[in-house]
């Protein structure tokens, strides 16, 4: 009966949006649920919230050395950098004794890592796996194919028409026929086949380095640009680096987030005005990226335009019975405090440590199931369609090169002068691995102070745990699913949003109408379409909201390592404000509070937590509010209710932050009161330490500098327009067609 009760005060949280019933909870996928269809939430025996990076790093390490049979994680980021050497030697360790260990990584994220991997895998023994997420699709590799293959003399280059038919002929016919796992491999849409460049083409794209990509279009067109170098003297050394800049640059202007588009465009712009014809011949190649004759050119596109798809996920599971999830990534600045060996940033975050009263199918079967999914590749298939020989060599022979002023001849040659084979490259990463600990060990001294700031929190046993994710597929059929369909969070598998949403609109509809608060306290605060009307709902007067307070709590531009989100979400965000001045009803309308982090002595971190709190529930995960958590990347999270000691403490936790007004400054009547001139100049003054740190504001012309200006308030303007619009539409279709373009302009930031 007790499990009834459970069950049922879960549903209840969903059934605003979801219509979720006791008899039919299959509709949700809110609600775990194992391969047989039993339908119960998680049993908590123990757990522990955790804000100390110090103490993080630790309990990864207790859970990873307490396991007996399976360690299964999944993350966005694993490094290789000083702490995260100390943990990858524990999983090597456990699978060593013979612990099955699985690690699933962002694909784009870590493919520069791919030889550190192997050494993993290798160092094992066959009980460590490792695969990575995100695999380019069949399409990418065809069109990495049309990008590095020749044509033969019966349809000569010069007439482009019959060599692009040739191409394409010939990618057809062999791309067909591949099969995997005895799949056809069309049907999956996936590729390992590596043919004319495409492999070292896509290594350099996924590794960031141009010079792998332009030697794919080089050799397997049999093109040259070796022209660019007349050798023998460091001026001309220094051209060839500045086109590789230019290479550099030109990328990001085609598939980076929306603000360094339009930042790099006018980068590539000026480059062509100081080198001209120098460049045309890569810049032709590249702008051939998508071959227009192909049969299938807005399926590929499609698949290039959600090419950065991330997992996102943060999870280690433990003999399928601990569980250790959050914010944090494995790397220095989240399992660190401030110290000499620290990168720039150091991050304030939060996870949570659960230990289950048994082992739990359920949460096994979420690992299995995105382990498993179309579109997580093995390493030795990322060998096979983006070897990593040519970028994992460079280093070396790229220091040869420059040494000795010799560049002609060296693109191509240095792989016999310079050849580290695979092994011998596993042997350096060990060695890496070894010294980064001996560092670690011997340098690194975390700070009581610190941890002192950041205290930790204990979950009570038996209180009702819900296990939620963000996916891009559907929970029966596994297909894969892009982006989301309009004001249904809950059927497009976006489960974390599809749960705020509902607790949301509960604030108002509750017949309780004593005073109560809610927090979001994330990294990234950039909200879609659909937590915008959320919020709309909260002010405009169509719902009795005037004892709820929404306490916002995130980064300033100070303080983020992600300035492009502050930047445009200052505009969306300026638009919410003065609908919110022009709407507030004191007798109907919630209370907002929008606070930022500021930089101090005492304070100098970013903050990467991704919490949420309501007065009858926790949620910590991995899932910003922005566009990218909701349309684009996986995530989870776990939602702890019944558990009023807990709530109350991290609500005293988040109050005195609040109270610390040097710490947080409260926004609203800055973001109220500012102009959009005021936000221009802003911007303009962000802008322009950009232009100086890259050096580059000296060779911009007044008009160029003019352009640059203009390109970025479109897009800043868009991010107002487009929220105000939204706000003042009370039509659902006028809101869905706002939210569309919302998400097509700002779903990669």
């Amino acid at each position: 009966m007790k499990k009834m009760v459970q069950i049922a005060s879960v549903c209840l949280s969903l059934s605003l949006l979801s219509g979720c019933q006791l008899l039919n909870v299959k509709q949700s996928s809110l609600i775990l649920s194992d391969p047989a269809g039993e339908v119960s939430p998680l049993v908590i025996d123990s757990g522990t919230v955790i804000t100390d990076n110090q103490q993080a790093f630790e309990e990864k390490l207790a859970l990873i050395n307490q396991a007996t049979k399976s360690i299964e994680l999944a993350y966005f980021i694993f490094s290789d950098d000083y702490s995260s050497s100390v943990l990858a030697s524990h999983l090597i360790a456990a699978s060593q004794r013979g612990v099955k260990v699985r690690l699933l990584v962002d694909y784009v994220t870590n493919y520069s890592r791919l030889d550190w991997f192997s050494m993993l895998e290798a160092e094992g023994g066959g009980d460590l796996s490792v695969r990575f997420y995100g695999r380019p699709t069949q399409n990418m590799i065809k069109d990495a194919v049309y990008m590095t293959l020749g044509c033969n003399d019966s349809a000569p280059r010069a007439d482009k028409k019959a060599c692009s038919k040739e191409k394409l002929a010939k990618i057809e016919r062999i791309f067909q026929t591949e099969r995997i796992e005895g799949v056809s491999a069309e049907s999956l849409n996936i590729s390992n086949i590596n043919m004319a460049e495409s492999g070292l083409f896509l290594s350099g794209f996924y590794g960031k380095n141009t010079d792998a990509m332009t030697l794919a279009i080089e050799q397997g067109q049999n093109v040259s640009i070796d022209h660019l170098s007349v050798i023998g003297s460091k001026e001309n050394l220094i051209q060839v680096k500045q086109f590789k800049h230019f290479g550099k640059t030109y990328w990001k202007s085609r598939t980076g987030p929306a603000y360094q588009r339009v930042f790099n465009r006018i980068k590539t712009a000026l480059a062509f005005k100081h080198y001209g014809d120098a460049l045309n011949p890569v810049y032709a190649s590249f702008s051939q990226f998508l071959p227009i004759e192909r049969q299938n050119i807005d399926e590929a596109a499609r698949d290039w335009d959600f090419f950065t798809d991330y997992t996102h996920h943060k999870l280690l599971l433990v003999d399928n019975q601990s569980f250790m999830l959050g914010g944090r990534n494995i790397e220095d600045a989240y399992h660190m405090h401030p110290n000499s060996l620290s990168a720039k940033y150091t991050f304030m975050d939060t996870d949570l440590t659960i230990h289950l009263s048994e082992p739990s199918r359920k949460m096994q079967h979420h690992f299995e199931t995105l382990w498993s999914f179309v579109r997580t590749a093995s390493l030795s298939e990322v060998r096979e369609h983006a070897p990593n020989d040519f970028i994992a060599n460079w280093y070396w022979a790229n220091d040869a090169c420059l040494e000795a002023f010799q560049l002609k001849g060296c693109r191509t040659d240095w792989l016999k002068r310079v050849n580290l084979s695979l092994e011998t490259r596993i042997d350096l990463e060990k060695t890496k691995l070894k010294e980064n600990q001996e560092t670690y060990q011997a340098e690194y001294q975390p700070s009581s102070t610190f941890a002192n700031n950041f205290p930790s929190f204990s979950v009570a046993p038996m209180a009702i745990a819900t296990y939620l994710e963000n996916l891009p597929y559907g929970t029966n059929d596994q297909q894969r699913q892009f982006g989301t369909t309009y004001n249904q969070a809950l059927r497009s598998n976006k489960n974390i949003h599809a749960y705020w949403l509902s607790k949301l609109k509960e604030q108002c509809s509750t017949e309780d109408k004593s005073p109560r608060e809610v927090y979001f306290y994330n990294a990234y605060f950039f909200p879609p379409p659909n937590m915008i009307l959320a919020f709309k709902a909260l002010v405009d007067g169509s719902n009795d909201c005037r004892h709820v307070t929404l306490n916002i709590m995130t980064n300033s531009v100070d303080t983020t390592d992600l300035v492009p989100v502050n930047i445009l979400a200052s505009h969306s965000l300026k638009a919410f404000a003065d609908f919110y001045t022009a709407q507030f009803n004191k007798n109907r309308s919630a209370t907002i509070r929008y606070f930022e982090y500021q930089k101090t002595e005492e304070q100098p971190l970013s903050l990467h937590s991704k919490v949420t709190l309501f007065n009858d529930a926790l949620v910590i995960g991995s899932a910003n509010l922005d566009v990218r958590s909701y349309f684009m990347d996986t995530n989870n999270a776990l939602v702890i209710e019944d558990d009023k000691a807990l709530i109350n403490q991290y609500k005293q936790y988040l109050d005195a932050r609040i109270n610390n007004t040097d710490v947080l400054k409260l926004k609203n009547v800055e973001l109220s009161s500012k102009t959009f001139e005021t936000m221009v100049a802003n911007d303009r003054a962000l802008l322009q330490a950009s232009l100086e740190k890259y050096a580059v504001q000296n060779r911009l012309s007044e008009t160029q500098h003019q352009t640059l200006i203009q390109k970025m308030e479109e897009l800043t303007t868009a991010a107002y327009q487009l929220t105000k619009r939204l706000l003042e539409s009370d039509s659902s279709l006028e809101q869905q067609r706002i939210s569309d373009q919302f998400h097509q302009l700002f779903k990669t930031i």
